[in-house]
């Protein structure tokens, strides 16, 4: 399912100028509120997608949804949201503030989740996951990290292209990866990386097949040596797709 991710495409690492059309990711991890359920988040969830879809100015809004299966995590839900542009989330922003509607619907998102944002752009580090129509679930890994103390970019960059090298020693089709630079907001780490998995066996696959490769194993030690992660990983839905997202 490679629309929930490779549609957020950013240039960007940490200390680089920022494009000025590169794509905007905004960020929710959320907590459910008492006495709340996933079942309430989703009908609050529905009844914004039916309004956002009546905004002209909002149609390049993407939105997918994770909800956690393992690892470290503090939230119930993330909310990913897309943008091609700063100027376009700009447009579609004062649109849905603009709109009672919206605000209504907001409120019932409101209702059932405390969320803490963050904004990103992102640089896709390896993409081999296929299309699959209709598809728009995936398994997703994610890893929050900071670097090591006397580490640098130099360092990451160097850990960055041991990744590409084993990726591309092992060409798996069923697996993208993306590096998440922060921009603006709340950021508890200096780089994201996702990985987008087809489903759980292809990456469980793929985790061992990386394990055993000595591509993989140099990738693991350099991840190792210059980041200190945390990891988790999640069932990923959309949410929203715009029509334009489907010619990417």
């Amino acid at each position: 399912m490679k629309r929930l991710i490779s549609i957020l495409v950013g240039v960007c690492w940490a200390g680089t100028v920022f494009a000025a059309d590169a794509p905007l990711i905004e960020v929710f991890g959320c907590k459910l509120n008492e006495g709340r359920t996933m079942a309430d988040f989703g009908m609050a969830a529905q009844a914004w997608r039916a309004q956002i879809d009546k905004l002209p100015a909002a149609q390049n809004y993407f939105v997918a949804l994770l909800t956690p299966l393992r690892g470290d995590t503090p939230h119930d839900v993330v909310w990913i949201g897309s943008n091609p542009s700063v100027a376009d989330w700009a447009k579609s922003e004062a649109a849905q503030n603009a709109s009672a509607e919206m605000a209504a619907a907001l409120a019932g998102i409101a209702a059932n989740v405390s969320c803490e944002s963050a904004m990103y752009l992102e640089t896709p580090m390896y993409e081999g996951l296929e299309d699959e129509p209709g598809d728009n679930d995936a398994v997703i890994e994610t890893y929050g990290c900071n670097l090591r103390p006397g580490k640098t970019q130099k360092d990451a960059d160097a850990d960055d292209a041991a990744f590409v090298a084993a990726a591309k020693a092992l060409k798996p089709t069923t697996y993208s990866m993306y590096r998440w630079t922060p921009f603006y907001g709340k950021a508890t780490y200096d780089v994201l990386y996702l990985a987008v998995n087809d489903d759980l066996a292809s990456f469980a696959a793929l985790t061992d097949a990386w394990n055993a490769s000595k591509e993989g194993k140099a990738a693991n030690a350099a991840d190792a040596a210059t980041f200190s992660c945390d990891s988790a990983l999640w069932n990923g839905h959309v949410l929203r797709q715009p029509a334009s997202a489907a010619n990417h």
